[in-house]
């Protein structure tokens, strides 16, 4: 039943976005992937879950903070839609346990290696660290997914129809660690180079799209 509402969602999703939403995405190809896969969203707001979960064609679970499963229905839809709690400020043995386990089934994880919402000097695009969690997830691909515009869309003016928003997001090229690393090893190296990856796909958005650092959050 969850994996049915999740295409269900998916699916009203799309064409909500279709009906409202201006949507410009750099290197696309990069978001067919096959096989177990990470997807690493930038955040800067609380909309790239869905952003990013209705433009891939595959079934992505999020790790979603597990202070949105304290009331009942925000817990009954993200369990609809197959996400999986995350306790941020403990040790998230079970989340992390059951994303390894379905990535060893080939699914998809999507998680946000930057650990909550961040602007400005704080984000990962512009020089911020990342929380190694993402790296933890055994020796997985990962693929940095740059997505700006989202602040935007906390009001309603950009959900009406017409296309009055505008997103643009960038997927980065696919980053594996070194298997010949030690686990503490591997994951430190591992996020040095996607705080780099996040920093010059950004900055190829900015170049691609014609924005401008100053309108980015």
């Amino acid at each position: 039943m969850p994996h049915r509402t999740y295409r269900i969602c998916r699916t009203i999703g799309r064409i909500i976005e279709h009906q409202c939403l201006r949507k410009y995405v750099l290197y696309p190809e990069r978001a067919s992937t096959d096989g177990p896969v990470i997807f690493a969203p930038t955040h800067l707001s609380h909309l790239e879950p869905f952003l990013v979960g209705i433009h891939l064609k595959r079934r992505v679970h999020m790790l979603a903070r597990i202070e949105f499963y304290q009331y009942r229905l925000t817990r009954f839809l993200l369990n609809q839609v197959d996400c999986i709690p995350i306790n941020r400020f403990g040790v998230p043995v079970r989340a992390i346990s059951k994303a390894i386990a379905l990535l060893g089934q080939g699914e998809v994880i999507g998680i946000f290696p930057e650990g909550g919402v961040r602007v400005g000097g704080n984000s990962v695009m512009r020089g911020g660290k990342i929380k190694q969690g993402v790296c933890l997830l055994a020796h997985r691909t990962r693929v940095p997914v740059v997505v700006l515009g989202a602040d935007k869309l906390n009001c309603v003016s950009p959900w009406l129809p017409f296309r009055r928003g505008r997103i643009w997001m960038a997927f980065g090229e696919a980053v594996r660690s070194d298997p010949l690393l030690h686990h503490r090893a591997a994951r430190a190296e591992m996020a040095l180079r996607l705080e780099k990856a996040y920093i010059e796909l950004y900055r190829q958005l900015l170049a691609s799209a014609g924005l401008q650092d100053s309108q980015i959050p």
